[in-house]
Formats: C-alpha cells, structure tokens, sequence
C-alpha cells in the first residue's frame, strides 16, 4: 500500500474521532502529569520536548477537525496545562512554568500542523 494512501487513512480516522482520540489524550497527559516518577527513570533532558509533543498531539486532532470553537478548545488545553502544572507539587512533583510555557508552544504547533494539514487534505 502506498505510503501517502496510509497516512490519507490515518488521516481521516483522526478527523473522525478527533473527540475520542482529544479526550483520551487529555487523561493520559493528566495521568502521566500527576503520576509520582521514579526519579531513576527520569528522562532528564527530554522533559521539554516530551511536553511539546504531548501538547502538540493534544490540539492537532481538533485543529484537524476544526469544530465550533475550535480556538476556544486550544485555549482550553493550555489553560488545562496551567492547571496541571498547579497541581503538581500536591503530588510530589515539581511546579516549573517553564512546563507551561512548553506546553502552550505545544498546543500552538499542533494548531499550525493540524491547519497545514487540514488545508493540504481535506
């Protein structure tokens, strides 16, 4: 199978179930966010770039898809990232706004990537 066919479907599966695919990526981001880590584990160095990714890969399903209020939905997902980073040190993890700046630029990304594609796909 052709590689661009595949990544069409993918493509249009994500567009479909941008709801399901947004709100199982939020838990998993408030999972991963609030569970205690084994600082053993940590992947020092990659924080960063693992909240970019997260984030990006939360708004980019609703950018693709670009619902009612869609901006107001991203608005949301960094203020969800503020939260987050709030709450944090009630878990025994570490507050850092720079966490929340990362995510907001996350957030951002995936509302580029999702309208560049929306707009080359669809």
């Amino acid at each position: 199978m052709n590689s661009h066919i595949l990544g069409k479907k993918y493509l249009i599966l994500i567009y479909d179930r941008w709801l399901i695919i947004t709100i199982a990526l939020l838990f998993l981001i408030l999972f991963l966010s609030l569970h205690p880590f084994n600082t053993s584990s940590n992947l020092a160095g990659n924080d960063k770039f693992h909240h970019l990714i997260a984030y990006a890969a939360l708004s980019f399903p609703s950018s693709l898809k670009k619902p009612p209020h869609y901006i107001s939905i991203c608005l949301f997902f960094i203020l969800f990232g503020g939260i987050i980073e709030l709450a944090q040190p009630y878990f025994d993890r570490y507050q850092e706004f720079s966490d929340f700046l990362t995510n907001a630029v996350g957030v951002i990304l995936g509302m580029i990537l999702g309208s560049v594609i929306r707009k080359n796909n669809f």
